[in-house]
C-alpha cells in the first residue's frame, strides 16, 4: 500500500535531484520543484503537460489523504481497489464537495454550463443518483432552485416506505415547491409531449396545436378520447356523469346518485340532430315555450310534426291536446281538451282550420272497446250504469209474427203448466241464466214483445168471452124479469 508515502518520495525526489538549481527546501518549510521561491508547502513550476506523476507497482489502490491536525482523514481522492474507479470521498465530519466558480467538464473540455457531461457512444450517457436506504424519508433525486426554501424544481425518487407525503412512496415525483407561484411549465420546442404510464406505449399525447389525445397520439380535437368503451367521468362518490362510447354498439351519457341536468343559459334552444345537424329531431325552445319534435318551432308546450305543413301533428296548447292527421286534404283532428265552464274532460273532431265538427269513430274495422272492464267481449262493454235519453236498437225478425193466423198461441193452461214445471215464461231466460250471461237488449225486447202481443190475443179472447157472458146474463136478467111479473 502506498497511501502514506507519496509525498515522502517527492521530497526524497527533491533531495537527490540533479536538477537542485531549480529546486529548493526552504527555511520556512515551504518546498519548490522547478521554482527557488515556493509560496505554499509544496510547489511546483514545470514547461511539460505532465506536472505530476503517481504510479502503483502493483496495480493495487493509489491514492491520496487529506488529514486535519488531529491526523483524521477527512478526504481521499485517488483511484479504488482496482484501479477501474477515480474517488473523491468525504468523511469524519467533512460532507461537502464543492466547485467554486467556473464551469465543470465531464467528457467535455469546454463545458458551456456550470456542468457539462458529453460522452459520444452508441450507448446510454446517464446522469444517476442512488440512495439504498429505504426508511420513511429515504429519497434521491434532482432540486433545482435560487437557495430560497419553496422556490425550488425537484426530481424525485421515493422509497417504499416514503411517508412525507401520502401519495409519494416508491414513486417518481416532478413538481414545484409552493413559492414558485406560476407553477411547472412542460415545453416542447417542437413535436408532442408524451406520456407513457406502464410501458413504452403514448397513452396521452398533447399535441404542438394544444390537442389532447388519450389513447390516440393525434387528436383532432381539443380531448380526443379513443378506444372502445372508452368515457370521461365527473363527479365523485356522490354522484358522478358518465360519457362513454362504443358501449353494446351505442354511446352514452350517464347520471349516477344525482338527477341529470341539460341547460343552456339566456334563451338559446337545446336540439336533438342527426345526419349531420340535416335532420332536426328534436328542439326544446330555450325560453320555456315548448318541445318540438320534427319541428324547430313548436306551436305549444308540445308539437309532433310528420309533415312540415302540420297536415300530420300532435301539439299540445294550453287548452289540452290536438291530433291531427291530414285524410285526403280534410285536415281532421282529434282534441283533448277541458272544458273551462262545465270542469269537464272533452274529446272532439272537427277540422282544424274551419272547426267543423267530425263524427268520431272508435275501432270502425273491428276490435271491442271497454269502459269500467279491461275484458271487453262485445264490440262496447260497459261494467257499470249507461244514462241515456234514448238507446235505439237494430234488429231483424221482430215479433208481429204472433197477430199472423197460422201463429199456434198455447192455451193459458199450457201457460199454467210452463211456468209450474219450469218457473218462468217459455222462451224468457230464467233469473240463473240472466245472472250468469246477461241479456241481449234488442232480442229481449223482442221476446217482452212477443209475450206482450201474446197476452194482447189471450186478452182479446178473453174479451170475447166476457162479452158473450154479458150477453147471456142480460138475457137471463130479463127472462127472471118476466118470471117476476107472472109471479104478481
Amino acid at each position: 500500500m502506498k497511501k502514506n508515502r507519496i509525498i515522502l518520495s517527492l521530497i526524497l525526489g527533491i533531495v537527490f535531484s540533479s536538477y537542485g538549481q531549480t529546486n529548493k527546501i526552504e527555511n520556512t518549510g515551504n518546498v519548490g520543484i522547478g521554482t527557488t521561491s515556493p509560496l505554499s508547502p509544496l510547489q511546483i513550476n514545470s514547461n511539460s503537460d505532465d506536472v505530476l506523476t503517481f504510479k502503483t507497482l502493483d496495480n493495487n489502490w493509489l491514492y491520496t489523504n487529506w488529514m486535519d491536525n488531529t491526523n483524521k482523514r477527512r478526504t481521499w481522492m485517488g483511484l479504488g481497489s482496482d484501479l477501474s474507479s477515480f474517488n473523491i470521498t468525504t468523511q469524519n465530519g467533512t460532507n461537502k464537495i464543492l466547485f467554486n466558480g467556473g464551469n465543470v467538464g465531464i467528457g467535455t473540455t469546454n463545458p458551456t454550463n456550470i456542468l457539462n457531461i458529453e460522452k459520444n457512444q452508441n450507448g446510454s450517457t446517464l446522469l444517476e443518483i442512488n440512495n439504498n436506504n429505504n426508511g420513511n424519508s429515504a429519497r434521491r433525486g434532482i432540486i433545482i432552485g435560487e437557495g430560497t426554501p419553496g422556490k425550488s424544481v425537484y426530481l424525485l425518487s421515493t422509497s417504499a416506505n416514503y411517508n412525507q407525503v401520502d401519495t409519494w412512496a416508491n414513486a417518481g415525483v416532478l413538481g414545484t415547491d409552493s413559492q414558485l407561484s406560476n407553477g411547472l411549465i412542460v415545453r416542447s420546442a417542437s413535436g408532442k409531449i408524451r406520456f407513457q404510464p406502464n410501458g413504452i406505449s403514448d397513452k396521452i399525447v398533447f399535441d404542438e396545436t394544444g390537442n389532447v389525445g388519450v389513447g390516440t397520439t393525434n387528436p383532432s380535437v381539443a380531448l380526443d378520447v379513443s378506444g372502445t368503451s372508452k368515457g370521461i367521468k365527473l363527479g365523485d362518490t356522490n354522484g358522478s356523469l358518465l360519457f362513454r362510447n362504443n358501449v353494446s354498439g351505442a354511446n352514452e351519457i350517464r347520471s349516477y346518485g344525482l338527477p341529470l341536468e341539460i341547460e343552456t343559459r339566456d334563451t338559446q334552444d337545446i336540439s336533438f340532430n342527426s345526419n349531420n345537424g340535416n335532420s332536426k329531431l328534436m328542439t326544446i325552445k330555450g325560453d320555456g315555450s315548448g318541445i318540438g319534435i320534427g319541428t324547430t318551432n313548436p306551436s305549444g308546450k308540445l308539437e309532433i310534426l310528420k309533415n312540415a305543413d302540420l297536415s300530420n301533428a300532435i301539439t299540445l296548447p294550453n287548452s289540452g291536446l290536438i291530433i291531427r292527421a291530414d285524410n285526403n286534404g280534410s285536415d281532421a283532428s282529434l282534441r283533448f281538451g277541458v272544458d273551462n265552464t262545465n270542469l269537464k274532460a272533452v274529446i272532439q273532431t272537427q277540422q282544424t282550420t274551419t272547426a267543423t265538427k267530425f263524427d268520431l269513430l272508435i275501432n270502425p274495422f273491428g276490435g271491442h272497446v271497454g269502459i269500467g272492464t279491461t275484458t271487453p267481449d262485445a264490440k262496447l262493454a260497459v261494467n257499470g250504469t249507461i244514462h241515456s235519453k234514448e238507446v235505439k236498437v237494430d234488429l231483424v225478425g221482430w215479433p208481429d209474427y204472433v197477430f199472423e193466423n197460422n201463429y199456434n198461441l198455447a192455451t193459458l193452461k199450457e201457460v199454467e203448466k210452463h211456468i209450474a214445471e219450469k218457473g218462468h215464461l217459455e222462451n224468457i231466460p230464467s233469473a240463473e241464466t240472466v245472472a250468469e250471461n246477461g241479456i241481449q237488449l234488442g232480442e229481449m225486447n223482442a221476446k217482452l214483445l212477443q209475450k206482450i202481443e201474446e197476452l194482447t190475443l189471450y186478452m182479446i179472447e178473453q174479451n170475447k168471452k166476457t162479452e158473450k157472458l154479458i150477453k147471456e146474463v142480460e138475457v137471463l136478467k130479463q127472462k127472471n124479469a118476466d118470471l117476476e111479473k107472472k109471479i104478481k
